[in-house]
C-alpha cells in the first residue's frame, strides 16, 4: 500500500527548490529597487544591502550596532562606493546609473586657486570651463567635467553615450596641448550627437516618456520616501549636537526605555508623521530590514555635516582671497599631539565688512621642531587649497619652536612668504609677563603659594569645606600660573573674607578633633604675614 504522506527527503527537496526561488526573484527584484542614499550629491544606491539587520521580538525592534547601510552599484561587486562629484570614480555606465546622473546633471566643477603641476610644470586653468564667442560673451561648458582625484578632464556627454573610447573619455591631462585638443572635442560631431542624446532622455524623464516610465515612478516614489526618512535623521541629529546631547542610549530597541535620545525622537516624530510610522511598522513586521538608525549612519552624517560646513567655510576665505593663520599645539587626552587650525579673514557681505575666525581642523602630528611643524602647517593649507603667498598674517603662542627668529614656525613661513607678518599671541605674551615677573620677587612666590595652600586644605576636606562656608558667602579659587586672571579671582575671594578665614584656621589648630597634619597646615598659614 502506497503511503500517503510524502517521504522527508520530499519535503527537503520542495523547501530548497522553494529557497532557490525566492533567492532567484530577490536578485530580479534588486536590480531595479532602490535605496536612497544618505547624501544624494554624494552616493547613488542601485541595490539594497541586508547587512543592516532588524532583531523582530514581540515587543520591541532590535537595530544592530554593526549596521552598514552601504550605497551598492553593482550587483556583481556589492561593496563598491562611488563619489558622484568625481567622474573619475565612476563606474561601468549602466541603464539605471545613466538615468541618475542625467536627473542629477553633470557635476559643476568648483573653481580652484590651486592646480596640481604635471612633470612639465604645466596645470589645468578656471578659464577653459568657459567657452568664448566672437561677441565676447562667455559661456561656462556644461558638460566639462574636471576629476580631483586623478587631475584630469572628462566629456559628462560622451561617458554615457560614446561607443568609442577618447581621450575625454578615460581622462585628458596633456595641459600642453589643451589647445587645440579641447576646441576640436567642443565641435566634433560624434560629441554633438552625444549632446543632443544627453538632452533628449533628460527631456523625455522630466516629462515621465521613457519606455519604463511606470518604473521610473516608483523610484522618484521611493526616493522621496527615504528623503523624508533621512531628513528627519538628519534634524534629529542636529538638534541632539547643538544641544550637545548624547545620541545613544543604553538600549538601541525602539520600545525600550533605555534607548536614548535620538531614537526617542524617532518615536515622538513618527506619531505627527505617517510616512516615519510606516517605516517603523515595517521593521516591526519584518517587511523592512533597512532602517537608517544605526550608529554607523548617525556617525557618517555628523561627518558629512562636518565637511560641508568646512568646505563652504574654505569657499569664503577663497573668496576674500587674503587670510591669516593661528595655529596652537596641545596633547588630547589620549597623549597625542594635536595643532588646532583657525583662520582669520575679511568677510565683504551686503556691504557690510567683518573680521572673522573660524576653527578649521585638528592636525594629529608628531613633530616637535619648528620646522616640521611648519612643514605640516604648509601641507595642511595646500590640502585645503589655500595659497600660502596669499597668507598676510601668522599668530603663535610664545613657545622657542613657534615663535623662534632662527628656526622657529613664523620664521620658516616667512620664508616661504615675506608679507605674512608674525603677531606674537598677545594673551600669552600680557600672561607670560605677570608670570615672570611674579617669579622675580620671593615674596610673591611665598604670597601666591599661600593662597594656593589656603585653598588646598579646605577643598581637601568635605567637612573643613563646610565650615568654612558657613561662615563666609563666597567660595575660594584656586589658580594657575597658565591663566595669570585665575590669580586676581583667588586673592579677591580671600581679600573679601581674611578675618574670617584667619578665625576658621585658629578654631581648627585649637581644636582636639583635628588631625596632627590639618593642625601643622594652620600652623604654617597662620605664620604668613599678611594674615595679620
Amino acid at each position: 500500500m502506497a503511503s500517503k504522506k510524502p517521504s522527508g527527503a520530499w519535503f527537503e527537496k520542495q523547501r530548497k527548490l522553494k529557497e532557490s526561488n525566492n533567492k532567484s526573484l530577490s536578485a530580479s527584484l534588486g536590480k531595479w529597487l532602490q535605496k536612497s542614499s544618505p547624501n544624494e550629491n554624494l552616493l547613488v544606491p542601485l541595490e539594497t544591502d541586508t547587512n543592516d539587520e532588524i532583531k523582530i521580538t514581540a515587543n520591541s525592534t532590535t537595530i544592530e550596532s554593526d549596521t552598514k547601510d552601504e550605497v551598492i552599484i553593482e550587483k556583481q561587486d556589492n561593496t563598491k562606493n562611488f563619489d558622484l562629484n568625481d567622474p573619475a570614480k565612476w563606474p561601468k555606465i549602466t541603464p539605471r546609473l545613466k538615468a541618475i546622473l542625467i536627473e542629477r546633471g553633470p557635476p559643476i566643477s568648483s573653481i580652484q586657486n590651486y592646480y596640481p603641476h604635471d612633470e612639465n610644470n604645466r596645470h589645468f586653468s578656471n578659464k577653459w570651463f568657459f567657452r568664448k564667442f566672437t561677441n565676447g560673451e562667455q559661456v561656462r561648458r556644461q558638460w566639462l567635467m574636471y576629476s580631483v582625484s586623478k587631475n584630469k578632464l572628462f566629456c559628462f556627454p560622451c561617458i554615457l553615450f560614446c561607443i568609442t573610447n577618447c581621450a575625454f573619455v578615460s581622462g585628458f591631462d596633456d595641459w600642453q596641448h589643451l589647445n587645440p585638443r579641447l576646441p576640436d572635442h567642443e565641435i566634433n560631431l560624434l560629441h554633438k550627437q552625444n549632446c543632443i542624446k544627453w538632452k533628449e532622455l533628460e527631456k523625455r524623464l522630466l516629462d515621465d516618456k521613457t519606455i519604463d516610465c511606470e518604473v521610473q515612478k516608483m523610484f522618484k516614489n521611493e526616493k522621496e520616501k527615504w528623503r523624508n526618512i533621512l531628513k528627519i535623521i538628519l534634524d534629529i541629529i542636529m538638534f541632539c549636537s547643538r544641544n550637545n546631547l548624547a545620541l545613544r542610549g543604553h538600549s538601541e530597541k525602539i520600545l525600550d526605555s533605555k534607548k536614548g535620545i535620538f531614537l526617542d525622537l524617532i518615536e515622538l516624530i513618527s506619531h505627527y508623521n505617517p510616512i516615519l510610522i510606516e517605516h517603523l511598522i515595517a521593521l516591526n513586521e519584518g517587511k523592512s530590514k533597512i532602517s537608517y538608525f544605526s550608529p554607523t549612519i548617525q556617525n557618517e552624517f555628523i561627518e558629512l555635516m562636518g565637511k560641508t560646513v568646512k568646505t563652504k567655510i574654505l569657499e569664503i576665505i577663497k573668496k576674500s582671497k587674503y587670510y591669516a593663520i593661528l595655529f596652537n599645539s596641545t596633547p588630547d587626552f589620549s597623549h597625542k599631539e594635536q595643532l588646532s587650525q583657525i583662520i582669520r579673514y575679511v568677510q565683504i557681505s551686503n556691504n557690510e565688512v567683518t573680521v572673522e575666525e573660524r576653527f578649521i581642523d585638528f592636525i594629529e602630528t608628531k613633530e616637535k621642531t619648528g620646522t616640521g611643524l611648519a612643514s605640516d602647517i604648509v601641507d595642511k593649507l595646500q590640502v585645503d587649497g589655500l595659497n600660502i603667498d596669499n597668507c598676510r598674517g601668522q599668530s603663535f603662542d610664545n613657545g622657542a619652536n613657534m615663535a623662534g627668529k632662527i628656526k622657529g614656525v613664523q620664521a620658516n613661513i616667512t620664508k616661504l612668504n615675506e608679507l605674512a607678518v608674525f603677531v606674537p599671541c598677545t594673551a600669552h605674551s600680557l600672561n607670560l609677563v605677570g608670570v615672570h615677573a611674579a617669579e622675580t620677587s620671593p615674596a610673591m612666590i611665598t604670597f601666591f603659594g599661600s593662597v594656593q595652600k589656603i585653598f588646598v586644605l579646605f577643598s581637601s576636606s568635605t567637612s573643613r569645606w563646610n565650615m568654612l562656608k558657613n561662615v563666609i558667602n563666597v567660595t575660594l579659587k584656586k589658580h594657575s600660573d597658565t591663566r595669570w586672571s585665575s590669580k586676581k579671582q583667588a586673592i579677591s575671594a580671600l581679600h573679601t573674607n581674611i578675618i574670617s578665614i584667619a578665625m576658621i584656621l585658629k578654631q581648627m589648630r585649637d581644636t582636639t578633633d583635628m588631625n596632627y597634619d590639618t593642625i601643622d597646615d594652620c600652623n604654617q598659614i597662620l605664620s604668613f604675614y599678611f594674615l595679620f
